[in-house]
């Protein structure tokens, strides 16, 4: 825990363009990388430069689960006629492989060239950095040995994004942070009388830092104040001084819109602990924002001051022999070395750090008339310049493919010239691409590949560098390089998927949003909407295990992960309604993950966001109670298991209360200001807003009655409420709120999907099972097969994805379903059974399952892919067990609920 991702130093890093980056420990600033971009292109065509952020041709293709190979496929004319395949593989720990194979599939000879494009890249444009007289002692306002707010915040438990509690981020201030408030709460009304720190009379925070002593001190301090409606980093001068009391007397710090210095005489202070803890008088509105604090010798105080660098990312390139180039740059202590093969080479330096300031045209064209690229061909448009920067190009032209034909270039990046030949080059590709293949399909799934094949290498390669987590740089798994940050329900289906492929990168992304027992500034990673996912893919890591001991030591981190989520841990509000339902609204404006919810939606417009229970986050913790209770139970903890389990109890009960008998859906709940129910969210025409699949979730937590899940599982069934041709819909389709143009409503996602089909298996409906999962699978297969794209979404109306075009995260679970019916060697079960151990053997046409039913209400399915054309049979002891072949090879079989341990064998009849 409380570390990062554990990447190897090269990788797909980089957040700006498709390529192979390379993490530089030692630079002018932390998280500085290395980015080699490759653009394969026509002479004079117009194909863009390979962004991370929107489409623009690029394809991940394959992706080996160690890091040490992975590819894109690259349109330089649409769909198949003339593409590029680019290829990134380990030659050793200081060396990677770059192979570009051109091919033309058109009726044309084709001119092509290749560009390589060199930069250093850092993760602030400029840094602010203190200037101190001798003899100065210096801290950060981060540094604090207390830090408390008058009125608390329902964070002050949970720092979002991975922050140190009051941690904010600003180039403005040095080492670009500052301590304050400035967490977001727009979205609830009942936060709105919350004040900036050091507005309300009570706020501090206490340093105690270690000085050699003074005769006539004075303490300088830099700061910012902010105005009354603060807390979100606005810009504006307050319009009275905020004042602390200390112990030397009042600090006062005048009004400032941007970082200033203010310094209080302290008198002789003696060497050793200096004790300062500032108490604020209260203004009522005003607040303050701190950078730093400094204790000089009175007579220097006003030589405290900043400056600002600016890392110098120019390159300085040395050219050796046979294509070898070296570059270097300033306060960077190791050089990288780019060897090129092609022939035909020449260099071209762009000023800038966005390559679409640069012409395509240009770009496009090997000539040294079009050297300067950023320069435009009319008068009639300036020339850009969007972001600081530097890129080295290094291009390769004379490229010629006759029709038909193909041709390959090669690169290497490394610390250290290199003299791989291509031939060396060429079988070092050819084992990384075996690395990368996938275990292979049942023939009934084979159909399947090419879309889960790149939905998987766009899970291994969204992981971007760097990250800031906790005062480190760090490696982070991203639903998609749009997004620069961490993002706690979409890693935990990242962790899914990732764990499909190799259960030690499963594991590695949940520790990453687990907490140690040292930190007190949150209690796991959050950011987004509060679906605790992370403990479903703790107990699928605990189900794939053979041996558990090590996952079970992250016991104590889910519990405290889980306490919160019950309201009892660590300021949490979780649990403020006297209904006994649970809201995580304090949190997050987005309850579900699912951003225009039709009820989310009303809610808010409303305004009643405070008063408001959805159904979705009381269920997710019934279950994250069920799944913490197994654990606590494999370790002999029997009063966790017993607590768990009388959360269990209250919480289903509190359900109760949102059940609308009259539409069959659990409700949005609204309550008083003394946290009673008073009645269900309702449209203006009376209909309830929570149509929807959080108004069945809690069939999820096992929490219905018989009937109320017998009424739930007819909407989900029903293809004119829940299930469209695509899979399972956020919003009812008679519902009049329904709409076909939405983001979640009026479209299918597949991560909700996964914990219904899960719960099927719970309910021994494998057919029901089988439908969600084969639906999902047709419906990628029909938008990748055709665009190369995995999208977030599928739209009910067209059957075609939507939104972020290169998106893992949240579609893993297509990758989880391909697998689960036909990836021979594959075990799944519902969310009620723990299973120890599974072992197959070798051909996997037989496996043995230790499993416990004890939790199942009924009997239970339980999944198991093997190598089709033999009948099989299951036995429990000396029973024989029902069985189905759902498609060949995939067999569910049926076990009795209530067993606490059984051995259930699967082998040839």
């Amino acid at each position: 825990m409380e570390t990062g991702a554990n990447v190897p130093l090269y990788g797909p890093y980089s957040k700006k363009y498709l390529g192979l980056s390379k993490i530089v420990p030692r630079a002018q600033a932390p998280g500085a990388r290395f980015d080699l971009v490759v653009h394969p292109t026509c002479v004079n065509g117009a194909v863009p430069v390979p962004n991370t952020t929107f489409p623009c041709g690029y394809h991940p293709w394959q992706a080996a689960p160690d890091g040490s190979f992975y590819s894109y496929r690259c349109e330089l004319l649409p769909k198949d006629r003339l593409y590029a395949s680019i290829a990134f593989f380990r030659l050793d720990e200081n060396a990677w492989g770059v192979r570009t194979r051109f091919h033309n599939r058109t009726e044309l000879p084709r001119n092509c060239m290749l560009n390589y494009f060199c930069a250093l890249e850092y993760p602030a444009a400029r840094r602010t950095l203190p200037v101190l007289p001798e003899g100065a002692v210096r801290w950060h306002a981060l540094d604090y040995a207390s830090y408390t707010y008058a009125q608390p915040r329902p964070w002050d438990g949970l720092a979002p994004d991975a922050l140190q509690k009051g941690e904010f981020r600003d180039e403005a201030f040095t080492d670009g942070h500052g301590l304050g408030d400035r967490v977001p709460h727009a979205h609830m009304p009942r936060l709105a009388g919350l004040r900036p720190f050091g507005a309300q009379a009570g706020d501090a925070v206490g340093y105690r830092v270690a000085v050699p002593g003074f005769e006539d001190a004075a303490l300088t301090v830099r700061y910012r104040t902010v105005p009354p409606q603060g807390g979100h980093g606005e810009r504006g001068a307050s319009a009275e001084p905020v004042v602390f009391d200390t112990a030397f007397g009042p600090l006062s710090f005048p009004p400032s819109d941007a970082p200033a210095f203010v310094s209080f005489p302290l008198g002789a202070v003696p060497p050793g602990e200096l004790a300062l803890t500032l108490t604020a008088r209260g203004t009522g509105g005003a607040g303050v924002e701190l950078d730093f604090f400094a204790v000089t010798a009175r007579a220097r105080a006003a030589a405290v001051g900043v400056c600002t660098q600016e890392p110098d990312a120019r390159p300085v390139l040395e050219r050796e022999r046979d294509g070898q180039y070296r570059l270097r740059y300033a306060g960077v202590d190791e050089a990288f070395c780019v060897r090129v093969y092609g022939e035909r080479r020449r260099e071209r330096l762009l000023e800038t750090g966005s390559l679409e300031d640069a012409l395509i045209s240009r770009l496009s064209n090997p000539d040294h008339t079009f050297d300067d690229v950023l320069n435009p061909f009319s008068g009639s448009f300036r020339r850009k310049h969007s972001d600081p920067g530097w890129y080295q190009n290094l291009l390769v032209s004379g490229l010629f493919l006759q029709p038909g034909a193909c041709h390959t270039e090669y690169a290497v990046l490394s610390a250290t010239p290199r003299t791989d030949t291509p031939q060396a080059l060429e079988q070092v590709f050819r084992a990384g691409k075996r690395r990368a293949k996938m275990p292979a399909f049942n023939p009934a799934g084979r159909r399947y590949r090419l879309s889960v094949r790149c939905l998987r290498a766009a899970a291994l390669t969204n992981v971007v560098y760097p990250l800031y987590r906790r005062g480190e740089m760090v490696a982070h798994y991203t639903p998609g390089k749009r997004w620069d940050s961490f993002y706690t329900w979409d890693s935990g289906f990242i962790g899914l998927g990732l764990a499909q492929a190799d259960a030690e990168l499963g594991r590695r992304v949940l520790e990453q949003y687990l907490s140690g027992p040292k930190n007190s500034d949150f209690a796991f990673v959050h950011h987004g909407s509060l679906v605790p996912v992370q403990f479903y893919l703790y107990q699928d890591l605990l189900a794939r295990a053979q041996d558990k001991a090590g996952l079970l030591r992250l016991y104590p981190a889910m519990r405290r992960y889980y306490e919160f989520l019950a309201g009892r841990g660590e300021g949490s509000t979780t649990a403020r309604f006297a209904s006994g339902l649970l809201t995580n609204y304090d949190y997050f404006y987005n309850a579900s993950g699912m951003d225009d919810y039709a009820a989310q939606v009303l809610m808010h417009a409303k305004g009643l966001s405070g008063r408001a229970a959805p159904v979705l986050f009381t269920a997710h913790v019934i279950r994250a109670a069920k799944i913490l209770r197994q654990s606590a139970r494999r370790l002999g903890l029997v009063k966790d298991e017993e607590r768990c389990g009388r959360d269990i109890e209250r919480l289903s009960a509190a359900l109760q209360c949102a059940w609308d008998g009259e539409c069959g859906y659990f409700s949005y709940v609204l309550h008083d200001d003394e946290g009673r129910p008073q009645g269900f969210l309702r449209t203006d025409a009376g209909e309830n807003a929570n149509k929807g699949l959080d108004g069945v979730y809690p069939l999820v937590a096992g929490a219905c009655t018989a009937r109320q899940q017998s009424t739930v599982l007819a909407h989900l069934k029903s293809t004119k409420e829940l299930f469209s041709p695509v899979g399972l819909t956020a919003v009812d389709m008679s519902a009049a709120y329904y709409r076909d143009d939405g983001y979640w409503n009026g479209a299918v996602w597949f991560s909700h999907q996964w914990f219904f089909w899960k719960t099927m298996l719970d309910l021994g409906e494998g057919a029901f099972a089988w439908d969600i999962a084969c639906t999902a699978l047709e419906a990628w297969k029909r938008e990748v097969d055709d665009s190369y794209d995995t999208f977030e979404m599928i739209n009910i109306a067209t059957g075609r994805g939507g939104w972020f075009h290169q998106f893992g995260g949240l579609s893993c679970p297509v990758y989880l379903w391909a697998c689960a019916y036909f990836q021979p060697g594959t075990v799944n079960c519902g969310f009620d059974v723990w299973l120890e151990r599974a072992s197959f053997t070798k051909n996997c046409t037989a496996c043995t399952l230790e499993l416990s039913t004890r939790d199942c209400a009924r009997d239970a399915l339980v999944l198991a892919a093997l190598c089709p054309g033999t009948r099989v049979r299951a036995v429990l002891g000396g029973t024989v067990l029902p069985c189905t072949e759902r498609a060949p090879g995939a067999w569910e079989v049926t076990v009795p609920h209530g067993l606490k341990n059984a051995v259930v064998e699967l082998r040839p009849e």
